[in-house]
């Protein structure tokens, strides 16, 4: 996957990492310290689980505004 800016000044190569549900997230990090577990610590622990109810959101596009910079730089997060 490569993004270029509107401008095409500037390119972005990033590889995309295997999809995991939540579960398996949660699951990979609970014998860990982590900055979740440093949020539990300072917040209290809060049960997540997913909701089929709640439709899924997905981010398609990310634009990163610099004011000292050439101006935004955007890209397609799509595959």
């Amino acid at each position: 996957m490569v993004a270029k800016n509107e401008e095409g000044e500037h390119s972005v190569s990033c590889k995309v990492p295997a999809q995991k549900s939540n579960q398996e997230i949660q699951e990979m990090d609970k014998d860990g310290k982590s900055p979740y577990k440093n949020k539990d610590t300072l917040l209290g622990h809060i049960a997540v689980s997913a909701d089929p109810s709640v439709p899924r959101v997905v981010v398609a596009c990310l634009t990163l505004v610099c004011s000292p910079g050439p101006g935004s730089v955007g890209a397609g997060l799509d595959r």
